[in-house]
């Protein structure tokens, strides 16, 4: 029988291994992903991965600084498909350049990180085509263009005021169509990593200056810097895209 020490040092083994697994996981997505977006290099190798056993619910995160790995959970994605790896670590990196981390301006959180997810989503899904397509991008499409009918664009400020009244409605009521249920299907499919890190996150309470349950507000009301954030930089990764 092993030693507690010797039953340490193979958990402690293990662990490295794990950690070199998933550093080398995410160094072949930067690798594949500069290879068809040249113009993203700096980008996918600025922040340095550090690995965190932390129970996060997907395989990475960041503040915008670093990518917080989860290694078990990178190894075991990429296991299951290498597009869909890739595919998460492009979702973490357009977050950054549309720099939806530092955004300090809608404080309902679950409504503001469910809008940057779908913006993401989308960007990515448009930028990749065919290359690195994932199993659901073809209903994640569907959903997008309801969507689109419903609030004219995809750029967060929209998505955040649509998505806020929905989430401010009684229990068991819809906003335009959207219920809870409606939400969850929306977060599991467009969520690719944990948001709880963003630097902006901690900015407000959730609900800070909100309208209360039972009022109404308009997507054309609220004056909000942050409406079409984003939508620049669209616009110039396209242009790249182009070329």
């Amino acid at each position: 029988m092993p030693s507690p020490q010797q039953v340490e040092d193979r958990k402690t083994q293990r662990r490295k291994l794990e950690d070199r697994l998933a550093a080398d996981v995410i160094e072949e997505c930067r690798t594949q992903l500069m290879l068809k977006f040249r113009f993203l290099d700096l980008a996918l190798w600025r922040m340095e991965l550090e690995p965190l056993r932390v129970g996060m619910r997907y395989p990475a995160a960041t503040d915008g600084e670093k990518v917080y790995l989860d290694p078990p959970r990178v190894v075991a994605r990429f296991q299951a498909s290498f597009a869909e790896a890739v595919r998460d670590y492009l979702h973490l990196t357009m977050h950054c350049i549309f720099r939806h981390p530092f955004d300090e301006d809608h404080p309902h959180k679950e409504a503001w990180w469910l809008a940057c997810d779908l913006v993401c989503e989308s960007a990515v899904m448009d930028m990749c085509g065919d290359r690195f397509a994932c199993e659901d991008d073809k209903h994640r499409r569907e959903l997008l263009d309801e969507l689109i009918k419903e609030v004219g664009s995809l750029v967060p400020g929209k998505l955040y005021l649509f998505f806020r009244q929905a989430l401010m409605m009684p229990e068991g009521a819809a906003y335009r169509g959207y219920d809870r249920s409606k939400i969850n299907e929306l977060h599991a499919l467009f969520e690719r990593d944990n948001h709880e890190s963003w630097p902006g996150s901690s900015a407000k309470a959730d609900g800070e200056g909100e309208p209360q349950p039972g009022e109404t507000m308009e997507l054309g009301q609220e004056d909000s810097d942050g409406l079409d954030a984003g939508s620049d930089i669209m616009e110039e990764l396209s242009d790249e895209l182009k070329e």
